[in-house]
């Protein structure tokens, strides 16, 4: 075969090649033969909602840690693991904290249990993603019931030694999918 030849045969080849995932037909005679592509794609999606703010009020001298359970949703429409990373827009990569106007702050901890029937949930460290939990299909805000838990813990000595009166901060919480 001929140099000319072969290079046009590449070429002839190279231009329909970009043409291979799109439809075609084959030359009309008495049969004809037709190609697509069918592309599905399944996003994965997870879900967190039913979230609210919390308010909490105490007395000036507490003599136990003040504890505050919510109750919430994880969903997904698909089957494997998640994590839950949270973090306090006051802290940082320190502790959980709230703060007041003058700058005072109040650390408290977290703690995450991915299923209510369980009486131990996990403590959550500020930007670290928590172990791995399985992931439940319970449809869109999972049907109304809440499955998953957060319990915030602000120690007594956290609160006795307070010098203002009003603190407060963001709790940011992010599932992902693993």
């Amino acid at each position: 075969m001929s140099r000319k030849r072969l290079l046009l045969l590449c070429l002839h080849m190279a231009f329909f090649s970009c043409y291979s995932q799109a439809s075609f037909d084959d030359r009309v005679g008495a049969t004809s033969t037709g190609e697509i592509l069918i592309r599905l794609v399944i996003k994965q999606g997870i879900q967190i909602s039913n979230l609210k703010d919390i308010e909490i009020n105490v007395d000036t001298s507490v003599t136990s840690d003040v504890v505050v359970s919510q109750r919430f949703c994880i969903t997904s429409n698909t089957d494997g693991l998640y994590t839950i990373t949270g973090f306090s827009d006051q802290g940082g990569s320190a502790p959980f904290s709230i703060s007041s106007y003058s700058g005072d702050q109040i650390d408290f901890k977290l703690y995450f249990q991915d299923n209510i029937a369980n009486a131990v949930g996990d403590e959550l460290i500020p930007n670290v993603p928590s172990p791995q939990y399985q992931m439940e299909q319970n449809g869109v805000d999972c049907n109304g019931q809440n499955n998953a838990e957060l319990k915030l813990l602000i120690p007594s000595t956290q609160i006795n030694q307070a010098k203002d009166q009003e603190y407060r901060g963001f709790l940011n919480l992010t599932v992902a999918i693993e």
